[in-house]
């Protein structure tokens, strides 16, 4: 479970862009923590059943199934889906975006990452040329990367980068992160 103190969770706004394998769960992790998340997806369709409470996805919290889990993030208030990006981006300031990049001819097609990334404002910065400039001013880093070469990096630099409001995380989803270095370094880490 991620540390987050249960009143800022409660004031955290986040916007989940693309609801598939990774973003829902995701979306509904947080929602279960007391966020307020906003679900983004292009599918109509899917945006219609999630908010009727429907899914197709197999995962488990515990014991829990995730077709329950939205059920009562539902009920709760904690999370809709939606296919208004502005309306997302205009009530969210976090923002996390799981929109896969597919092949397609042999060739990575990334029209709907530049979609996703045209929809939001321009106070976004996607053009950090290394990752100690990207989570400048974020509140936690979700690693999806398979290189093992980011296990070494200076995760102190990270904290001093990060947000001073809050517990800085980073949620590990490939297990590469050593749970010492990232706790040495004043940060929680949550490994999937």
């Amino acid at each position: 479970m991620l540390n987050i103190a249960v009143q800022e969770a409660r004031r955290t706004k986040v916007a989940v862009f693309g609801l598939g394998f990774v973003g829902l769960p995701l979306a509904l992790s947080f929602a279960m923590r007391g966020c307020k998340v906003l679900g983004v997806d292009i599918n109509n369709a899917l945006v219609t059943e999630l908010n009727n409470g429907v899914t197709h996805h197999l995962e488990f919290y515990g014991q829990t199934p995730i077709q329950q889990i939205l059920a009562e993030q539902l009920a709760k208030g904690n999370f809709i889906a939606t296919t208004d990006a502005s309306e997302a981006m205009a009530e969210c300031d976090n923002v996390i975006v799981t929109v896969g990049i597919p092949v397609e001819d042999g060739e990575h097609y990334t029209g709907h990452l530049e979609d996703c990334i045209r929809a939001v404002p321009s106070k976004y910065d996607f053009t950090a040329d290394t990752l100690e400039e990207a989570v400048d001013g974020a509140h936690g880093i979700l690693v999806l990367a398979r290189q093992k070469e980011i296990a070494y990096n200076d995760f102190t630099l990270f904290k001093n980068k990060m947000s001073r409001a809050g517990t800085s995380f980073i949620v590990d989803t490939r297990n590469l992160y050593l749970r010492s270095r990232v706790e040495e370094a004043g940060m929680v880490l949550e490994s999937l």
